[in-house]
């Protein structure tokens, strides 16, 4: 939606009206044909289809921080690339080093409190991130980003674990 920065909302408006119209149109052939790419009657499970919202607001806020992420930083910081890139390797880091107490997390206290535990996480660095990168500068930056990360994969952990009982 940033096309000519805002100036174009006539163009923007129809880009988003095309891609509501084509995932409709998915949906509708999707429910007509013999052999699915998604079967819709799924999402009539409740833990299935909540799963599913958590993940896209996950990968939303994900994919937003590491989409505006680099240019917050070249421009705020005024770092050079291979350091916005140093920055931001922080989160694949912090991803790799929490998937597994994530799912073992998940496993022991069970999907409720785990999720619970997982969008505080991720709201407390959704929040903090502003505050602790004016305030501390990087480091700031890369804590709230871990907690962000690290909130992102007890919930991606607890969509597998979701999937997993409905798929048995």
């Amino acid at each position: 939606m940033t096309i000519n920065k805002g100036s174009s909302r006539l163009l923007n408006g129809m880009l988003l009206l095309t891609a509501i119209v084509g995932g409709g149109l998915f949906v509708w052939r999707e429910a007509r044909t013999q052999a699915p790419l998604l079967r819709l009657t799924l999402f009539r499970q409740r833990p299935l289809s909540a799963g599913f919202a958590m993940s896209a607001l996950v990968t939303a806020v994900v994919m937003a921080t590491l989409v505006v992420g680099p240019f917050y930083l070249a421009s705020a910081f005024e770092l050079d690339a291979a350091r916005v890139g140093l920055v931001m390797s922080s989160g694949p880091l912090v991803a790799t080093l929490s998937g597994l107490p994530a799912g073992r997390l998940v496993d022991r206290f069970g999907p409720q409190r785990m999720a619970v535990a997982g969008l505080v996480a991720m709201r407390l660095g959704a929040f903090t991130l502003p505050r602790l990168s004016a305030g501390l500068g990087l480091p700031g930056y890369v804590s709230a980003l871990a907690f962000s990360v690290a909130g992102a994969f007890v919930l991606t952990a607890l969509v597998i674990a979701v999937r997993s009982s409905a798929a048995a």
